[in-house]
């Protein structure tokens, strides 16, 4: 069946696409479905807007006017838990094949079918919601694992399963925010420095800047922050100015 308007209203796509002509088609095509469109000409911009509005989709052209797509691809991944679909007129099977490889969700040749395109951008988003709730039945029906987990005051990481806890609550993390927490959690009330997060999150301080991990930071903040309050018992994510970040 297909999304109607109201289905999609509150879903943002970001279009990264500096063709005018096929990045006028694909903002008119999503705008018609309800969608909330930002469309960005190039890798700088859009990385930029992938940080201020956090779309709940990106259609990623692989030839952009200062970068390679594909190298793009690969970073946002690693950075974002957002879902990529590539649209490009390098439909060489290697080519599809490595934007998979490299984390994209889809692959769209060019010329494309408005219908493929609209299509595929349903069902990227599809099973985008569906692990969604799948996490969010999980965190109603089992209680936390405590064998394998550390605690820091009423907060419960298991590194193993990969599950937080709060209480009885299980928090929606997304992979990024959980090596975050779990980063601070391993050395909870000890300032860790932007430098140390960095590699311990992504393996290393290249291509990601401070903006990307406060960010991050700020989203694990907010959803630590809507879990059940524990009083004093309650740990947060502090920012130590000039030094790092603590979990205590």
């Amino acid at each position: 069946m297909a999304t109607s308007p109201t289905d999609t209203k509150r879903t943002t796509v970001l279009v990264v696409e500096d063709d005018v002509a096929v990045a006028t088609a694909l903002v008119d095509l999503l705008s018609a479905r309800g969608y909330a469109v930002h469309h960005e000409d190039n890798a700088k911009g859009a990385a930029a807007a992938l940080e201020e509005i956090a779309p709940d989709l990106v259609l990623l052209d692989l030839m952009l006017p200062d970068g390679d797509g594909l190298e793009a691809c690969a970073g946002w991944c690693v950075q974002h838990d957002v879902p990529i679909i590539v649209c490009s007129g390098r439909d060489q099977p290697d080519v599809r094949v490595q934007s998979l490889k490299l984390g994209a969700d889809d692959f769209v040749a060019k010329p494309f079918y408005p219908s493929d395109v609209e299509a595929r951008v349903e069902a990227v988003l599809r099973r985008a919601r569906r692990a969604r709730d799948g996490a969010a039945r999980n965190s109603r029906q089992r209680e936390p694992a405590v064998d394998s987990a550390m605690r820091v005051g009423s907060l419960v990481v298991d590194p193993v399963r990969l599950e937080v806890w709060m209480g009885s609550r299980r928090a929606s993390l997304t992979p990024i925010e959980f090596r975050l927490l779990h980063a601070l959690a391993s050395r909870s009330g000890t300032v860790v420095s932007p430098e140390e997060l960095k590699v311990e999150v992504w393996g290393t301080q290249a291509g990601i800047d401070n903006r990307s991990l406060y960010s991050h930071i700020k989203r694990l903040r907010a959803k630590l922050a809507a879990l059940p309050s524990y009083g004093r018992n309650t740990p947060t994510v502090h920012t130590v100015r000039g030094h790092g970040f603590m979990l205590h």
